[in-house]
């Protein structure tokens, strides 16, 4: 069966499950038996708000490096745009929204892909409306209605498929053009270097037989593109697989070099996973049916009518265990 094909099926065998499930799920005990079965329960970690809400802004950001110890290829604008804005010790930054922190940089790092590789869930890496301010000018009209870049393509240019398409006239690597144009994907004439138009992620070092509507969605789960043209539940089903295997595509922000994590800080992470986002004093101990979310202890949840991440109307508050 050819790529394409199978891309049909898996999209006819998901919209059938969709539906078969429609009735079942009308039961909140049957919902939350679902969710909690197929991993659709979101633990939102420490990610659920800014950690500080006054570096929201890019061009905010980019003013606390005025004493920036360093002058190379890493610059202050790049940083910015990665979420990052200067501590004001020595060449450590912050992340705006999930508060990681990152030092010691060295020759060939690259922001976003450092901020990615230890801070794989911040909300902001994954693309979703944090209330970030970009430098770029936004339209009125999204403005008024609320709506960031996130929601919208980073390369307008490159919204159609067949804009896509030609970018891939001197295509030589081994996974198909016309697949890469369907994901979202444009080449920028750097070897087998391609980038969402909508999102803006990059991958490279393809190999043969990958998928790159799987590869989208392992690397940029956050991306609107994919969530609109393969749903949540084929993003979901992607990232339980690779739960059993290692992705052997490099997201191609740049050469990751490692940095150390010290011990203490791989503890307050830890514990800060387990706290409600709510009072911050109790573990969280209820999801929320029927979003999934999973952010509140009991006491908290009890005082709430809808989600606090998404606003949706709580129809049932069902407890967990964390281990």
């Amino acid at each position: 069966m050819d790529p394409a094909a199978q891309n049909d099926q898996n999209r006819t065998e998901n919209g059938s499950s969709d539906s078969a499930l429609l009735c079942a799920l009308d039961d909140p005990d049957v919902e939350a038996d679902y969710l909690l079965r197929t991993r659709q329960v979101v633990d939102m970690s420490d990610s659920l708000y800014p950690k500080n809400p006054a570096m929201c802004s890019e061009e905010t950001r980019l003013k606390s490096f005025h004493n920036w110890p360093l002058n190379g290829e890493l610059t202050p604008q790049e940083l910015a745009n990665a979420g990052f804005y200067y501590t004001g010790v020595g060449d450590q930054v912050a992340c705006f929204f999930c508060g990681g922190k990152l030092k010691n940089w060295e020759a060939g790092d690259r922001a976003w892909s450092e901020h990615k590789r230890h801070f794989p869930k911040c909300f902001f890496i994954l693309g979703r409306d944090v209330g970030n301010v970009s430098s770029e000018s936004i339209p009125a009209e999204l403005a008024i209605s609320g709506l960031s870049n996130a929601q919208h393509p980073r390369n307008p240019s490159m919204a159609k498929y067949g804009k896509r398409l030609q970018t891939f006239l001197s295509w030589i690597y081994p996974v198909d053009k016309e697949q890469l144009a369907e994901a979202g994907f444009y080449s920028v004439g750097n070897g087998d270097h391609v980038v969402c138009f909508h999102c803006g992620g990059g991958l490279q070092e393809w190999k043969e037989n990958e998928d790159p509507w799987d590869q989208h969605a392992k690397w940029f789960p956050g991306c609107r593109f994919v969530t609109k043209e393969k749903g949540i539940e084929f993003i979901n089903n992607v990232h339980l697989r690779d739960g059993c295997r290692d992705s052997t595509t490099e997201a191609a922000e740049g050469t990751i070099l490692p940095k150390d994590i010290s011990t203490e800080e791989k503890l307050r992470r830890l514990q800060e996973e387990k706290l409600c986002k709510i009072c911050m004093a109790r573990d969280v101990s209820v999801v929320f049916i029927p979003c999934g979310h999973l952010v509140a202890c009991k006491e908290c949840a009890q005082l709430l009518n809808e989600c606090p991440l998404c606003r949706r109307d709580i129809m049932k508050i069902q407890e967990i265990f964390m281990y």
